[in-house]
């Protein structure tokens, strides 16, 4: 349980770094933004952050794969 806890945390880290990517760019894309922008800049971050766990769970798949 502890071993599955610790994995979701670091999912959750890349993607509040994928938010904060998407956040980041909607205020410099945007001098002044509104909730459609702000929603919009999530939506990038999320897919961002959900992206870099997929390429991560990828690259595990693959060895586990590999090693077999």
């Amino acid at each position: 349980m502890k071993t599955y806890l610790k994995t979701r945390i670091k999912s959750y880290k890349g993607t509040l770094v994928g938010i904060f990517i998407g956040l980041l760019l909607g205020r410099l894309l945007n001098v002044s933004p509104d909730y459609s922008t702000a929603i919009l800049a999530l939506f990038i971050g999320l897919i961002v952050g959900e992206t870099f766990i997929l390429i991560k769970w990828l690259k595990t798949k693959k060895q586990t794969l590999t090693t077999n």
